[in-house]
């Protein structure tokens, strides 16, 4: 299955200070998940410490990094 989310008031520029956070969960027989980008257009930092996306392996804060992404290429 697929679905879409995006940044609040997309296609325009998302406010200043958003916090989004989705939870998307694998379903067996497969369990995992692969995500694609439409449109992909963040503030580019050298160590995304302004806006970024985070992927991590669970649900909670402190669950694996798996990636930190910002500007406009993953």
């Amino acid at each position: 299955s697929s679905d879409t989310i995006s940044s609040p008031l997309f296609p325009a520029k998302y406010p200043n200070n958003q916090n989004c956070s989705w939870i998307i969960q694998a379903q067996p027989p497969f369990n995992h998940i692969t995500l694609s980008f439409d449109h992909f257009q963040l503030e580019s930092s050298t160590t995304c410490s302004q806006d970024f996306i985070e992927i991590l392996d669970g649900d909670h804060d402190d669950a694996p990094l798996r990636g930190r992404y910002c500007g406009t290429s993953m």
